[in-house]
């Protein structure tokens, strides 16, 4: 977020907060692209996946600044409300693809119980909060706090599907902690 919080916010980056950054990318890295100790799997097997969230990481970087642009200047419900409309419309072309696969008959309430939810609270609610995170700490801790998802997603995995984690794993979530610690101490 650092990278286009400079060019749109004007919000010149500290040497701490470029050296998070270098911290946290590098932890990521590690924990995403060195493998893992299962031995079935080769070290870069997940290119494809690694590639989608960098992607993701970086559009997701970008809705943030942008975001929290729109925040300070307007309430972060408002902005919220926008994204999430406007996401909307952009997902409803897929809504035919999709009802071909599962048709509506398929959805009982426990399932639309659920799609409420997701939309409402996981969904809007997360960007709600996200947003107003942004509006009122700027884009350096909240940026880098964004980082430590592999690291939550691998602590998940293994609590909750019983995987493996590797050594990359933990070296790559301490470089990720540093970084958040690094970037949360005063100048």
């Amino acid at each position: 977020m650092l990278v286009f919080a400079w060019p749109i916010l004007g919000t010149r980056p500290t040497i701490r907060q470029v050296g998070a950054l270098i911290l946290a990318t590098t932890g990521v890295l590690v924990v995403t692209l060195l493998g893992t100790d299962a031995p079935t799997e080769a070290p870069g097997s997940h290119l494809a996946g690694n590639t989608f969230l960098l992607v993701a990481a970086v559009t997701w970087a970008l809705y943030s600044v942008l975001g929290g642009r729109a925040s300070s200047r307007y309430d972060a419900l408002v902005t919220t409300a926008y994204a999430t409309g406007f996401g909307a419309l952009f997902t409803l072309p897929l809504v035919p693809w999709e009802l071909a696969s599962t048709p509506m008959g398929s959805l009982d309430w426990p399932i639309w119980t659920g799609i409420l939810y997701l939309g409402i609270v996981s969904t809007a609610g997360a960007f709600y909060l996200w947003n107003r995170s942004i509006a009122h700490l700027g884009a350096s801790l909240p940026g880098l706090l964004f980082f430590a998802q592999p690291v939550v997603g691998g602590l998940l995995g293994a609590t909750v599907l019983g995987e493996v984690l590797s050594t990359s794993f933990f070296i790559g979530g301490a470089l990720v902690a540093s970084a958040v610690v690094l970037s949360a101490r005063e100048t």
